[in-house]
C-alpha cells in the first residue's frame, strides 16, 4: 500500500512539474515570436535537433550580435568595425600580414560550460518527443507532420498530372489554372522547445520557417539557433548560434 501512494505522489510532482515546465516554454515563445497569426507543425522534427546537437558541437562559446566586435584600424588610421558573430576565419588568417591593429572587442560573450552542453543536449533528444497542442498563439493553427506529409504527396501527384494536361491544353488555360492551384501554398514554422540556462537568464531556442508551394517545384526554408538574455524582466535577442537557408 505504501509503495502504491508513492508512486501516486511521484506522478503528481511529476504531472505539475510538467504543466509549469509547459507553462514556461509557451509564456517564453509568446514572448519572442512577434507574429502570432501562423501556423506551425506540431513537432520540432528530427531535422531541427540534429541541427542543434551540431551547433553546440562546433563551439560552446558565442558572442553578442550587438555589442561584441572586432575592431580594424590600419596603417593610415582608417577604422572599420565587423561584428564578432560575423568575424570569418578568412579575416583571422589575414591579420598576421595586415598592416594595422586588429582590436578585440567582447562586451557580453557566452561561454557555455561542459555541464550546461551536456544538459542542452538531453534537453534537446527530449524534443523529439514533445508535441505543441493548438492555441500555442492567439489566431493560429497547427499542423500535424502526417498531414504535411500527406499535402506533399498530394502536391507530387498533382504536378506529375499537370504535367501531362500542360501538352495538350492552351496556355492560357495552363497559366490559370497553375495560378490558381499555387494560392494554396502557405508558409508554416517549425519550433523547438526552449532550453532554459543560469536559473533562467539566458535560453537557447530554434526556429525554421518554411514556405510550403503547393504547386512549386522546391520548398524554401531557413532556420534560426538563437540565444536569448532576459534583460529587465524580458527576453531579448542576444545572438545567433547558428543558422542556416535553402
Amino acid at each position: 500500500m505504501k509503495r502504491s501512494f508513492y508512486i501516486i505522489i511521484l506522478c503528481l510532482i511529476c504531472s505539475v512539474s510538467y504543466a509549469q515546465n509547459s507553462a514556461k516554454a509557451k509564456k517564453f515563445i509568446n514572448e519572442v515570436i512577434t507574429d502570432k497569426n501562423i501556423i506551425y507543425l506540431d513537432s520540432a522534427g528530427r531535422e531541427a535537433t540534429a541541427f542543434m546537437y551540431e551547433a553546440l558541437k562546433k563551439n560552446k562559446v558565442f558572442y553578442n550580435y550587438r555589442n561584441d566586435s572586432v575592431d580594424y584600424e590600419d596603417n593610415i588610421g582608417v577604422k572599420r568595425r565587423i561584428l564578432k558573430p560575423s568575424e570569418t576565419p578568412i579575416f583571422a588568417k589575414q591579420e598576421p600580414v595586415m598592416k594595422g591593429r586588429i582590436t578585440e572587442i567582447v562586451a557580453d560573450s557566452l561561454v557555455l560550460t561542459d555541464a550546461e552542453i551536456v544538459y542542452a543536449n538531453n534537453e534537446i533528444e527530449k524534443m523529439r518527443n514533445h508535441i505543441w497542442k493548438r492555441n500555442l498563439f492567439p489566431n493560429s493553427k497547427l499542423l500535424f507532420a502526417d498531414s504535411l506529409v500527406a499535402l506533399q504527396h498530394r502536391r507530387d501527384n498533382w504536378i506529375e498530372e499537370f504535367r501531362k494536361r500542360w501538352s495538350v491544353q492552351s496556355k492560357e488555360k495552363s497559366q490559370k489554372e497553375f495560378s490558381e492551384a499555387n494560392k494554396k501554398s502557405f508558409k508554416y514554422y517549425r519550433l523547438s522547445t526552449p532550453v532554459f540556462l543560469r536559473d533562467n537568464t539566458y535560453c537557447l531556442f530554434y526556429y525554421s520557417c518554411c514556405y510550403f508551394p503547393a504547386v512549386g517545384w522546391d520548398d524554401t526554408r531557413s532556420g534560426n539557433f538563437i540565444a536569448y538574455k532576459k534583460i529587465n524582466g524580458k527576453w531579448v535577442l542576444w545572438g545567433y548560434i547558428d543558422v542556416w537557408m535553402t
